[in-house]
């Protein structure tokens, strides 16, 4: 099911693997194995006889991975193409069999099932999940990485767990969880998941593998505890799983457990009775992290009860049976072998396996572990040279002196340096913010002084055109309208007219349209006296032709505006339709003008040429005038438009709460 975590602990043992089960069965590896052969072969279909052969393969990964790979080489070949959960379950048992040998590989292949399960929503695909993320937390945790492991249990394995809903599955993630807390000595917080573990399988029937692993690290952390009446109360219940299931590998753990209960209560004799058994099951099992963990617990308990010699070949075949150990547990082996040797009084063999210690100790350890080098040296030339280790020890005290005088002076002269840097940094951040609001607020000045430029000419020419407009319309357009009245009197009192001078009366009558049509133009009548939007209507059916229709519409009831904004809005929406007229070569332009409490948004849309951006630039076609305009109000303007795809105009104008109001 799960691949063993092994996670070296630091305390009165060397390891405690949590396994998840194995088929449960009552027969020797070899049977076991010829009855699943039996099942594939009695399988009826390729979907039953596929699942069989990739259990035979599981099996045999832990085994022997020729055979495991052969039998899912069969596997792979029932379906040349298999599905996405298929794919999975292949990725999944290949990361079991070079799981022990090729840790990246192995990680690799989890991923990428993890990819195939994903795309699924099915109890199965989350059971997977559940079984390759565990499995993947354990190979980072072989690279010494336990606190990841612990993450990934939470974050991931137990999660998808609960969705399978197995609940064989749930109790091994908690059963796991609780082991990381208890080798990191939180054995209380460890207490609760193992609690939760077995009240999750105490209802489950057939699960005595995992009632087993639930119950022996139970009782191990009560013994943590120091709460042997508990403890006893778990290995009394793991005693009566082991009759059920008198095969699992998990046994030599049980005996494990036994021995430190007794050894932690002074029975040497029962406490390595169980520690032999449990030696001799493992080696029946091939299962060299086991047999490790039992060979530290019996040389743990030689060292407690003196026997120095015999914890001595112990320790040794411990170190010999690790062919791959972690930094942690190499540290272990060395410390206690410098503490029996010193025990010993072989002060020389202590002194190597404590420096080759030292060695991998960091530096908040070092310290601490060279006087303790220094006093094994000391002790052993006693033996030879007493006056010489008295003098190297004043030399070193004094030399060790001298470095820590250094050492301070160096900090302090670090600290100075670093004092000073942070000031200088400081003082080049402040120059810095300093110059940088200076720019921008020259930056606002000059953007502040183009716009009072820019409204002091448009403003210019509002009041030039205004009066122009008036004195064309009072001035030019009287002056017409008298000759009009005149000439009309005196073609009254002649008994025949002239053509030619009708031609005259009706030149006079186009001249005073055009001069109406001028004065308009610079200053609408409508716009002063109406509001915005009869203005913006006025204009379009003024400039509409025969070849191009002009339609308007008003949206909002908003009209009331400053004046100096319905004469900026007027001004922009003609000259986007002098620029629709002189360059579009539309049929049609809609002038769309949407009015709120918040602003004013202008749309013009014709469905003409259109041009290109990039060709014609930002300042072409009037777009200058236009942008400035906008600009000075604080609006926005965007504009869409493609070759042959028309041009649509989009100007959005904010209102001041001044404006707003008004």
């Amino acid at each position: 099911m799960y691949k063993q975590v092994f996670i070296y602990v630091f305390l009165p043992i060397a390891a405690i693997p949590p396994h998840v089960p194995m088929a449960a069965q009552q027969t020797p590896v070899e049977r076991h194995a010829d009855s699943l052969l039996t099942l594939v072969r009695r399988a009826d279909g390729d979907s039953l006889r596929f699942e069989r052969l990739l259990e035979l393969s599981y099996f045999w990964s832990d085994w022997d991975t020729a055979k495991a790979f052969a039998y899912l080489k069969d596997a792979e070949n029932i379906y040349p193409n298999p599905s996405a959960f298929r794919s999975g379950q292949l990725l999944f048992h290949e990361a079991g069999i070079v799981y022990d040998s090729d840790i990246l590989k192995a990680k690799d292949f989890y991923k990428r099932a993890d990819r195939y399960f994903s795309q699924l929503e099915s109890p199965r695909a989350f059971l997977y999940r559940s079984r390759l993320w565990n499995n993947y937390g354990t190979l980072v945790q072989k690279q010494d990485s336990a606190d990841k492991y612990l993450r990934i249990i939470i974050e991931k394995s137990l999660p998808f767990a609960r969705q399978s809903g197995s609940k064989e599955h749930i109790s091994a993630n908690l059963i796991n969880i609780g082991v990381v807390l208890m080798n990191v000595t939180d054995y209380a917080k460890a207490r609760r998941y193992y609690a939760e573990a077995i009240q999750v399988l105490s209802d489950l029937p057939g699960a005595h593998e995992d009632r087993l692993t639930a119950f022996v690290n139970a009782g191990k952390n009560e013994i943590y505890l120091r709460d042997f009446s508990r403890s006893r109360r778990w290995l009394d219940s793991a005693a009566m799983e082991t009759k059920q299931i008198p095969h699992s590998a998990f046994i030599p753990e049980y005996y494990s457990v036994e021995g430190q209960y007794y050894r932690h209560l002074k029975a040497r004799e029962r406490a390595e009775q169980f520690y032999q058994k449990g030696v001799v099951y493992a080696q029946a099992l091939n299962d060299p992290r086991s047999l490790t963990s039992l060979q530290f617990e019996l040389y743990a308990l030689y060292r407690d009860f003196k026997d120095f010699g015999a914890a001595r070949k112990m320790l040794q075949a411990v170190s010999q049976s690790m062919k791959h150990p972690l930094d942690h547990n190499r540290l272990l082996i060395l410390n206690e072998r410098a503490s029996l040797e010193y025990d010993m009084g072989n002060y020389r063999t202590a002194f190597d396996s404590l420096r080759v210690a030292f060695i991998l100790l960091d530096s908040l350890h070092k310290r601490e572990q060279g006087l303790k080098v220094l006093d094994l040296e000391k002790k052993y030339q006693t033996v030879e040279k007493e006056n010489e280790l008295l003098r190297l020890r004043a030399e070193s005290l004094r030399q060790e002196q001298a470095i820590n005088r250094n050492r301070w002076w160096v900090y302090g002269l670090l600290f100075a340096f670093a004092i000073m840097g942070v000031i200088s940094w400081l003082i080049w951040r402040v120059s810095r913010q300093k110059k940088r609001l200076y720019e921008e607020e020259l930056k606002a000045l000059r953007h502040r002084e183009q716009e009072r430029q820019f409204r002091s000419i448009l403003e210019g020419q509002e009041k030039e055109r205004n009066r122009i407009a008036r004195d064309l319309h009072d001035g030019l357009g009287g002056m017409l309208a008298g000759v009009k009245l005149k000439l009309t009197s005196i073609l009254a009192q002649c008994p025949s007219v002239p053509t030619d001078m009708q031609d005259v009366v009706k030149q006079l009558d186009e001249s005073s349209v055009e001069l109406r049509r001028i004065a308009r133009n610079m200053m609408p009548e409508s716009l002063l006296s109406m509001g915005l939007t009869p203005a913006l209507a006025d204009l379009c059916k003024m400039m509409q032709t025969g070849k191009m229709k002009i339609k308007f519409q008003s949206i909002g009831k908003q009209d009331a505006y400053p004046r100096h904004l319905s004469i900026s809005v007027y001004r922009i929406v003609q000259e986007l339709l002098i620029n629709a007229i002189k360059h579009s070569r539309a049929s049609e332009i809609l002038v769309q003008c949407l009015k709120s409490d918040q602003g004013v948004y202008i749309t013009v849309e014709d469905d003409g040429i259109g041009f290109d951006q990039e060709k014609v630039g930002s300042e072409g076609l009037g777009l200058s005038n236009i942008r400035n305009r906008v600009s000075l109000l604080g609006g926005m303007v965007e504009i869409i438009t493609r070759p042959d795809e028309g041009t649509v105009f989009n100007i959005e104008i904010p209102l001041t709460d001044e404006q707003a109001d008004y």
